[in-house]
């Protein structure tokens, strides 16, 4: 039985490899929708998105049917959480789904200190200002506070930590003079206001501000101002809670332009709206030394995204790009490489770049702080570099080769013990000395002999639209495969019974398969438009963000929702 024993192992052999190809390395992520222009904030190693909605082209009826314009739309309340704890692929991020939350876009919301509470905003359920979310329970409740106007957008919401308050600049008064700071109290779920008359904010909307723990302060950038809808200027103003003043910093080099509606993360200006058009421009101010560095622009411009700053690696999920939301992968940048990767956590930083990117040659960061650096590509048509390619076709020729010998050598075994002739001589085996028909010991059938295990990379999974080319397994169709009847032995005459009966049913003629069963991909959503991130050795302590971000690409620009169509 040794032929029959060895395709048996073969066969084995070949299923432990498909299992491990297609085993994922870590627990299954949840399907979540892309949105647009969401509320979120991270403490620690936890990322909550709530709430955000979608863009998509729509006709004009008012210019005639061959134009289109942004049309936003209000998601479900998706609430999710993202998990920084662990290492997860770009297409793959380790999402969670949490109970449903308010259904509103362009609003803004942060957790408290201790990340046990997440508070919204102009959250437009039943008229209710504030919706407060429980972390340990899972549930969401109204808060008892109250404005007088509950509906006015354009406010990003900061939290100080250090006393567990939000800050909430212009305000939500009737008039529209923008000179309240409303400030919420999460310890005692109440709301009061404190004048803003003549500073820098005054009168501005669509800014955005994170807090800086060294200076106990909260750095403001961006927005326009309010009727007039002039960008406000390209200076970072510093606003200092304990003593209700402002001020702003003096920094070196060419930094961004003036701008809204960006992603801001301690303290990094990232993709922006200037005017009516997207950028994709990354800007570094390095807090230390107050100089403003240029970072590689992305390829694909982006706005109103989801984003923030984890051990040096800027992420960014969502978004708006000139027409509709965007479902591409997790934005992973690099800050101190100075490049795009595919793997939150990876590996090898050094190896695990954006397949979508190519490769990128200049590693390092900018360091002038001149503000002149700009994307350095290699040129050609990017992809695996050249050693990884010739790599990996030695392997591929290598393993088809051995499995092509196995198959072969393994076949002959098994056609070798089927044809051989019967023996109808009986063989006595000693009691004492039990052996095989091959003079081996029939303990080596049963462990004593060594086991190999080939594993295989596992299957890759993707979300969104735009996928790792590189990632994919060349084929995911399932093969049907037809098992031959084994040759017998012996031919035997039919039974009495069975001369004459009716010939052996044969497969079915009908070969169609039923069709395939097709998922939509996740919507995708319109993504927040500038934010800056900063943060002390570029890395964000409480990591607290707001509701708007946007990432964009200098060559790639195109148009965004112009402030003129907002309802302050």
């Amino acid at each position: 039985m040794t032929g029959s024993t060895s395709a048996t192992l073969f066969l084995l052999s070949l299923f432990l490899v498909l299992s491990f190809l297609f085993t994922p390395i870590h627990g299954q992520a949840d399907i979540v929708t892309f949105v647009s222009d969401p509320a979120y904030a991270r403490v620690g190693s936890k990322l909550y998105v709530v709430g955000g909605g979608f863009i998509r082209e729509v006709i004009d009826d008012s210019r005639n049917h061959w134009f289109t314009s942004p049309q936003p739309l209000v998601g479900d309340g998706q609430t999710i959480v993202l998990d920084l704890s662990v290492p997860w692929d770009a297409a793959t991020p380790a999402w969670k789904q949490l109970q449903k939350g308010p259904k509103q876009m362009d609003f803004t919301g942060t957790l408290n200190a201790d990340g046990s509470k997440f508070v919204t905003f102009r959250s437009g359920i039943n008229g209710t200002f504030a919706m407060l979310y429980d972390v340990a329970t899972n549930t969401w409740s109204p808060s008892k506070v109250t404005v007088d106007n509950p509906n006015r957008n354009g406010i990003a919401g900061v939290l100080d930590p250090t006393t567990n308050k939000v800050y909430l600049p212009f305000g939500y008064d009737n008039n529209l003079s923008g000179d309240q700071m409303y400030i919420y109290d999460f310890n005692t779920d109440s709301i009061n206001k404190t004048s803003m008359a003549a500073t820098a904010l005054t009168n501005s909307l669509y800014f955005e501000g994170v807090w800086w723990s060294t200076k106990k302060s909260i750095l403001f950038f961006g927005g326009y101002t309010y009727p007039s809808q002039n960008l406000a200027s390209n200076v970072v103003n510093m606003y200092t809670p304990s003593t209700d003043s402002w001020s702003h910093l003096t920094t070196k080099g060419t930094g961004p332009s003036s701008r809204s509606d960006m992603c801001v993360s301690i303290c990094r200006i990232i993709h922006s709206i200037m005017k009516q058009t997207i950028s994709s421009e990354i800007f570094v101010l390095d807090l230390n030394t107050m100089t403003w560095t240029r970072g590689r622009d992305y390829s694909k411009p982006r706005t109103y995204s989801v984003c923030t700053i984890v051990n040096g690696n800027f992420l960014s999920w969502g978004g708006t790009d000139d027409q509709q939301t965007v479902s591409d992968p997790v934005i992973i940048y690099d800050l101190k490489r100075n490049k795009y990767l595919s793997k939150y956590m990876g590996t090898d930083p050094d190896s695990d770049y954006d397949p979508s990117l190519g490769p990128q040659k200049d590693q390092g960061r900018p360091g002038s702080g001149s503000g002149s650096t700009t994307p350095n590509y290699y040129t050609g048509s990017g992809g695996l570099p050249t050693g990884a390619i010739v790599g990996i076709a030695v392997g591929a020729v290598v393993f088809i080769s051995f499995f092509i010998w196995a198959l072969r050598y393994n076949m002959r075994l098994v056609n070798r013990f089927l044809n051989q002739p019967v023996n109808h001589q009986v063989v006595y085996v000693s009691p004492e000395t039990p052996t095989s028909p091959r003079g081996r010991t029939t303990g080596a059938r049963h462990g004593n002999s060594p086991s190999v295990i080939m594993v295989g990379p596992p299957q890759s999974r993707h979300g969104g639209h735009q996928q790792y080319p590189l990632l994919d397994l060349q084929s995911s169709q399932a093969q049907h495969t037809r098992m031959a009847p084994s040759p017998s032995a012996q031919t035997y005459p039919p039974l009495a019974q069975q001369e004459h009966s009716p010939a052996p049913r044969r497969p079915s003629q009908n070969t169609e398969e039923p069709p395939p069963v097709y998922t939509l991909s996740a919507q995708v959503p319109r993504g927040p438009e500038t934010r800056s991130d900063i943060e002390d050795g570029y890395i964000d302590d409480m990591g607290v963000g707001n509701s708007r971000s946007s990432l964009v690409s200098s060559q790639d620009i195109g148009t965004a929702r112009a402030p003129q169509q907002r309802n302050p």
